[in-house]
């Protein structure tokens, strides 16, 4: 036979970015929850504190430091006073309470026929990537998929695409590499940014052309970095073609 304690943790889970234990019982009109004890309904988040912590002196209440009103991690849990919990504020909870953040996450996914890409349908950031916001901070979708459904992701390496669409966050679709591995597979899948299309560029094709035309003729790297407002290395790198590669046959218009 289950132990008190081990029937109330079953009602526990711990959820991916969250230090929070999230109750999983339902919570009343307040946001908090209830567990009965020897035909006697009280809050679970004081259960947790006597169960981890030890008793609760007459006159104090437990609170939440993380203001999370079903969380019953004991590290979140703190003794104080009627007049502290009321200057510290009563502690929130969102609407969609009942959800775990797994099932949060998923009601953002969309399945598409003759697709196998799972489709974030929500925020998306600048970079074109799905975004969602966990603890107040904001997490690219797909490394949240990787680490909800296969595992941490070592220091040092990104979460990549077989699949090469940003807004995928199928499992089966998503692989560990370095830096490194990353440039090289958009190299070889040739979706690096280039020329104009790079924001930082400073450049225009056509200017390219020109600088490349006025090195034949005999202009110093340097006069032409003048003309240009760049360095005489930048001038070299774009004639020796080590710059602006992807222009390396094409010439001026006359």
């Amino acid at each position: 036979m289950k132990s008190l304690q081990e029937r109330f943790e079953e009602k526990v889970e711990l959820i991916p970015f969250s230090t929070c234990h999230w109750w999983l019982g339902a919570p009343n009109k307040k946001g908090c929850s209830s567990f009965r004890i020897k035909g006697a309904k009280e809050t679970v988040h004081r259960i947790a504190y006597k169960f981890y912590k030890g008793p609760i002196p007459d006159g104090l209440c437990v609170s939440q430091t993380c203001k999370n009103r079903l969380c019953v991690n004991p590290q979140h849990l703190t003794l104080r006073t009627k007049d502290e919990v009321r200057k510290s504020g009563i502690p929130t909870i969102r609407k969609n309470h009942s959800k775990t953040l797994q099932e949060r996450f998923e009601d953002k996914i969309e399945l598409i026929p003759f697709s196998t890409c799972h489709w974030w349908i929500g925020v998306e950031g600048a970079r074109g990537y799905g975004v969602v916001k966990v603890q107040g901070e904001q997490v690219s979708t797909h490394r949240f998929a990787y680490e909800l459904y296969k595992g941490p992701i070592p220091k040092d390496l990104c979460v990549l695409h077989h699949c090469d669409n940003k807004l995928c966050c199928n499992p089966q679709h998503l692989f560990l590499g370095t830096i490194a591995d990353n440039n090289r597979d958009k190299c070889e899948k040739d979706r690096q940014t280039k020329g104009e299309e790079n924001g930082d560029a400073k450049l225009t094709t056509e200017e390219v052309l020109e600088i490349r035309s006025l090195r034949s003729k005999g202009y110093t790297c340097q006069s032409i970095g003048d003309m240009y407002d760049i360095c005489r290395q930048h001038v070299s790198s774009i004639c020796r073609k080590k710059a602006w590669k992807h222009l390396k046959n094409k010439v001026i218009n006359q």
